[in-house]
C-alpha cells in the first residue's frame, strides 16, 4: 500500500541536507512512498527536479521573515491536508522551534519522524542567538515526546537536538559508492577542463558561511601555496560570505590560485580532480563530503570538531582547530603522501554504515512505519 510522506525543512541552498533529502526522493521512486515537501523558502533547492518527479511543493511564511505568519501559514497548510499523510518527516537543526510536530500531531494521524542534522546554533552571539539557545534547551522534552522515531545523522546530534529524552535512531546521509568511485580517466578530463593539470589541487565543497571556517582554510592554503606554488584551491560551493572570502583571497595574495566555483551539480566529478581535500569546519552534522572523498580514496584533512563517526577509511586524517596554518599545511602534506588505493574502500564504508544502500535499507521501514515504533 502506497503511503504519503511530508517532508518538512527544505531550505533554499543544495547543501548536505537538501542533497541528503533528493536523493533519496530519486532512490524511493519506485518504492510504496509518495512524497510532499512543505518549504519556508520561494523556491527551495531542486525544486523544479523534484517537480519533474511529480513532488509536490508547497511554499509557507519563513519564521525568520514573520514568525506569526509563518505559523499561521503552517496551521493553515496542517488543517487542510494534514488528513492526507501517513508520515510527516521533519529536518530540524534545533529545538528551537518545534511548531511543525505540534502542528503534525495536533492536525494528524501521521506518524512523526525528526531527522538532528546538526550539533550546534550556525550564529554564536547576540540576543537572537540567546532566545533560540533558551528555547532550544527548553523544548528539547518535548520534541522528543512529540516523535515516533528520534533520528540523528550521529549520535551527537542525537543528544543536541533531544538530550537524554527518547529513543535514538542513529543514521547518517549514506554514499553512492558507484557514482563516487575512483576513476583515472574522469580525473584527467576534469583536471584538464579546470586547467590544472600541473598542479596540486587542494579542493573544498560546502557552503560559504562562518561555520565552514573558510577564512581559515585559505590562511591554511597561504601556508601550502608558499611552499609548493604548483598548487591550486578550488572551493564548490555558494552562500553569504563569497564577496567578503574573494577579498580576503586577494588581500592574501592569492586571487590567481584560489578560483571560487560556486554550486556544482558535479561533486562526483570535481572530486575526482581534487589531491587533498580540507575541511576545517567549526563543527557539522555529518559532513556527506567525507564519506564521498573516502569512497574515492582521495585524501582528506578535517578539523577534530567533525564527528569520528565519518571516519571509515585511512585515508581521512582529523587535526585541531587550535593548530597555526602552518601546522595544517604540514599535515596536508602528510596526506598527499598516502597512496591513492581504492581497494578495500568500499568494503570499510559498508562496514561502517556509510552506503546508500545500507542508509535506506534502514530508513525506509522508519518512513513506512515497519519499524516496530
Amino acid at each position: 500500500m502506497e503511503k504519503r510522506v511530508l517532508i518538512v525543512g527544505m531550505s533554499k541552498e543544495p547543501g548536505g541536507i537538501e542533497t541528503f533529502l533528493y536523493r533519496t526522493i530519486k532512490a524511493f521512486k519506485r518504492a510504496p512512498l509518495r512524497f510532499e515537501i512543505l518549504t519556508p523558502c520561494k523556491r527551495c533547492a531542486y525544486e523544479a527536479e523534484l517537480k519533474e518527479m511529480g513532488v509536490r511543493v508547497f511554499h509557507v511564511t519563513g519564521r525568520g521573515k514573520n514568525p506569526v505568519k509563518s505559523y499561521l501559514d503552517k496551521r493553515r497548510f496542517f488543517l487542510r491536508r494534514g488528513h492526507l499523510y501517513d508520515t510527516v518527516w521533519l529536518q530540524l537543526s534545533s529545538a528551537s522551534d518545534i511548531s511543525a510536530a505540534r502542528l503534525a500531531k495536533k492536525y494528524t494521524r501521521a506518524r512523526i519522524v525528526c531527522h538532528s542534522h546538526s550539533v550546534s546554533f550556525e550564529s554564536k552571539a547576540g540576543l537572537v542567538h540567546t532566545a533560540h539557545l533558551i528555547m532550544h534547551k527548553k523544548n528539547r522534552a518535548r520534541l522528543a515526546a512529540l516523535c515516533d522515531a528520534c533520528v540523528a545523522v550521529t549520535k551527537e546530534a542525537g543528544e543536541w537536538l533531544y538530550g537524554d529524552n527518547g529513543h535514538l535512531i542513529v543514521l547518517p546521509a549514506g554514499v553512492d559508492t558507484e557514482a563516487f568511485r575512483f576513476d583515472e580517466g574522469v580525473r584527467r578530463a576534469m583536471r584538464q577542463s579546470l586547467g590544472v593539470n600541473d598542479l596540486t589541487v587542494v579542493g573544498h565543497v560546502g557552503r560559504l558561511v562562518p561555520v565552514k571556517n573558510q577564512k581559515f582554510l585559505l590562511d591554511v592554503f597561504a601556508a601550502f601555496h608558499e611552499k609548493h606554488p604548483d598548487s591550486a584551491l578550488l572551493i564548490a560551493g555558494a552562500g553569504e560570505l563569497l564577496s567578503e572570502l574573494r577579498a580576503y583571497a586577494a588581500q592574501k595574495g592569492l586571487k590567481n590560485c584560489v578560483r571560487f566555483l560556486g554550486f556544482r551539480s558535479d561533486i562526483p566529478a570535481l572530486l575526482q580532480a581534487f589531491d587533498v581535500l580540507l575541511l576545517p569546519s567549526l563543527f557539522e552534522g555529518f559532513p556527506v563530503a567525507l564519506a564521498e572523498a573516502q569512497s574515492m580514496a582521495l585524501p582528506c584533512v578535517a578539523s577534530d570538531a567533525v564527528s569520528g563517526e565519518v571516519a571509515a577509511t585511512r585515508f581521512l586524517r582529523f587535526f585541531p582547530l587550535e593548530q597555526t596554518p602552518g601546522a595544517w599545511a604540514e599535515e596536508m602534506e602528510a596526506a598527499l603522501r598516502i597512496r591513492r588505493d581504492a581497494t578495500g574502500v568500499n568494503a570499510a564504508l559498508e562496514r561502517a554504515g556509510l552506503t546508500e544502500a545500507a542508509v535506506q535499507s534502514r530508513l525506509f521501514p522508519i518512513l513506512y512505519g515497519e519499524d516496530g515504533r
